[in-house]
């Protein structure tokens, strides 16, 4: 079982639900909960940080149910409300953390791609019909986001993340 670590409080019940799931990601894995990335004059809370072998990800949890349609720019769901997509927000907030990360732990500076970011659909049974190339490997679900982890794991990064997790936590 991965190591939780919890940064704040769940905000929400899938929040909640994720991090039972994530739990079971192997027991060399750390998961940080909720954690709060200040970075220049505002800050941003993090849903869950998963620290791998080789990447350290970076998931938005949303409890959407139902169909949603979408591209790289808007998601809707299937009550009508549409919004910007949370991909974009991720992938911003994982080069921060990734910056922020370099600046910690030196090895990881300049060394590669290691942070990616994601979303985590916590209340639906389908993946999301959306025209955005990062959504194959960015977008999961409740019931199989620890196989798709473990899977992109391995496919590349950095093995340095698993070299200097304890560093990264800090």
């Amino acid at each position: 079982m991965a190591q939780i670590i919890s940064a704040g409080p769940f905000a929400t019940g899938g929040e909640r639900k994720a991090a039972k799931i994530l739990e079971q990601l192997p027991s060399d894995w750390i998961v940080i909960c909720n954690k709060i990335l200040p970075h220049s004059d505002r800050s941003y809370e993090i849903d869950f940080i998963i620290i791998g072998q080789h990447y350290v990800f970076l998931l938005d949890e949303k409890s959407w149910r139902g169909k949603i349609l979408g591209n790289d720019q808007i998601w809707t769901r299937d009550d009508g409300f549409s919004v910007r997509s949370p991909l974009s927000k991720a992938d911003y907030v994982a080069k921060v953390l990734s910056g922020h990360i370099g600046w910690k732990v030196h090895p990881l500076q300049n060394s590669g791609y290691f942070v990616r970011g994601g979303v985590l659909l916590t209340a639906t049974e389908q993946l999301p019909q959306i025209h955005d190339s990062r959504a194959a490997n960015g977008v999961f679900l409740l019931s199989d986001v620890c196989d798709r982890l473990e899977i992109i794991d391995l496919q590349g990064g950095n093995p340095l993340v698993g070299q200097f997790q304890a560093a990264i936590v800090k």
